[in-house]
């Protein structure tokens, strides 16, 4: 942990702050391992403190290293702002702080300066350490296991919600810290809504049932999607299945150190198109960073673009949506390499039929 605290001190110049306060709880776990939901990190260039209340004494004491541990009342970003005396500029995280919480803290800073800025500690945590690589793929190999254990029980006739509550108790039974997200179960022409959450509606026969799920473990977080069909695919299946699959390969293929995020999106579009399917398809972005969020840097999209670098982990996750019909999305989590991607994800891409 102190050396995650030594990077971001390292970046405090440039940021034009002398110290820092992190709320963002993603961010305090990254850098002192403290997992829970009240929790204020102040980093200045010679120490770190964790504020936090009595509720979370003994756990921040198990938990936290690299920094000393303060149990307070009152909310803990208020205790971290007043403890930065003889400090005259200190960094807030701009991006996860509301107006009526920046007033606060600027009443209580004593003369100090607050000083917005923006992704310091998520452009450290984008490149994994090795210990974080196994975590995350502790958490893919948990959500396959889930996932096929829960495969045997999808037929015509089951609700979209059983075999969602099915994959998420699973998780937990195989020791998982919860979801990573709410789950995706889309049948039939809700498959056409990439982000439809798990209804009532039940599965019917010769649908495609797009399935989107994430556990939590260790805090790392996993995502996976897979499209079952409840029968016969058909021609239109079989069609569309094969194109989001070679957008997949493609994709995947491209990934390594060195390639842009952009390119790596580019290739799965060809993919796509290429069987005929185009812009209209195919709406949403090509994956995204996998850690201590689901969902974090790199985008891998259109739009802003990164170059890619060995330790990255990503999803690869192209899809094809029909209107009335439904839709096909398959997703892998895949680590960036030297001189390609290794994919985390063991759950087989080719067509599953119940």
């Amino acid at each position: 942990m102190t050396s995650r605290l030594d990077r971001l001190r390292g970046a405090l110049e440039e940021a034009g702050a002398d110290a820092i306060l992190i709320g963002f709880r993603p961010n305090v776990r990254y850098l002192c391992g403290f997992s829970g939901s009240s929790a204020a990190l102040h980093v200045a260039r010679d120490a770190a403190t964790l504020f936090t209340d009595s509720r979370y004494t003994l756990q921040a004491q198990d938990e936290v290293g690299g920094a000393a541990v303060e149990t307070v009342t009152g909310p803990p970003a208020i205790a971290a702002v007043k403890s930065a005396r003889g400090v005259s500029r200190v960094g807030f995280e701009a991006e996860h702080l509301s107006v009526a919480a920046w007033e606060s803290l600027s009443a209580a800073a004593s003369g100090a300066k607050l000083v917005p800025t923006r992704g310091l500690v998520e452009r450290l945590r984008v490149v994994k350490e090795p210990a974080e690589i196994g975590m995350i793929e502790a958490s893919v190999q948990l959500n396959s296991r889930a996932f096929d254990n829960a495969v045997p029980g999808m037929r015509a006739g089951v609700a979209e919600s059983e075999v969602a509550s099915t994959i998420e108790r699973l998780m937990r039974e195989l020791g998982a810290d919860g979801t990573a997200f709410e789950s995706i179960v889309a049948s039939g022409p809700r498959g056409a809504l990439p982000h439809a959450r798990a209804s009532s509606r039940r599965m019917r026969a010769g649908e495609p049932v797009v399935v989107d799920i994430g556990a939590m473990v260790e805090g790392y977080a996993s995502d996976m999607t897979r499209t079952v069909f409840v029968g016969e695919p058909g021609e239109v299946g079989r069609r569309v299945h094969a194109a989001v699959l070679a957008g997949v390969l493609r994709a995947e293929a491209t990934v390594r150190a060195g390639v842009s995020t952009a390119e790596v999106d580019a290739a799965a579009r060809a993919a796509i198109a290429e069987a005929g399917l185009g812009e209209h398809a195919y709406r949403h972005g090509t994956g995204h960073g996998v850690g201590l969020e689901v969902h974090e840097a790199p985008h891998v999209g259109r739009g802003a673009s990164v170059i890619l670098a060995a330790g990255m982990v990503l999803t690869i996750e192209p899809g094809v949506y029909v209107p009335e019909w439904g839709g096909v999305r398959i997703e892998d989590v895949v680590l960036v390499e030297e001189t390609g991607c290794r994919v985390l994800t063991g759950t087989p891409r080719e067509i599953l039929t119940v």
